[in-house]
């Protein structure tokens, strides 16, 4: 099992709550006094598409091939961006949690989270 998390770094407690040996991906986004400096997780909200593909590939090469998660963690407004690479990879909605009223990035509804799947999920215990 592996969780790719497209949320910003500080948006879920990570191993704190999930208690097992699984591999786990948060988009990064340290500090920095670079000028111009961007970081991951802005990266990815810039252009959502794009930065999926880079990392797994698209659909030009064999899907077997690509090393992806079994679940991604997002948030609701993310999916009319990513449904086309959900899709091909076969990702299936398994949950959907209430995650806040009150945003943590202006412009970003993240009033749920999502959890998508590659395979089939009959319960939430396959979480």
């Amino acid at each position: 099992m592996s969780v790719l998390f497209l949320m910003p770094c500080h948006s879920t407690p990570f191993y704190s709550s999930v208690h097992r040996n699984i591999s786990m991906r948060i988009l990064e986004c340290p500090p920095s006094d670079k000028p111009g400096y961007i970081d991951e997780a802005d990266q990815f909200y810039m252009h959502p598409s794009s930065w999926l593909s880079e990392q797994f590939g698209n659909s030009s090469g064999p899907k077997e091939q690509v090393h992806l998660p079994s679940h991604i963690v997002l948030y609701n407004v993310l999916l009319p961006d990513i449904s086309k690479f959900l899709g091909h990879f076969l990702y299936r909605e398994c949950a959907t949690y209430f995650h806040t009223r009150i945003f943590q990035r202006a412009g970003l509804d993240q009033k749920y989270w999502f959890i998508v799947v590659r395979k089939k999920c009959k319960t939430h215990n396959d979480i």
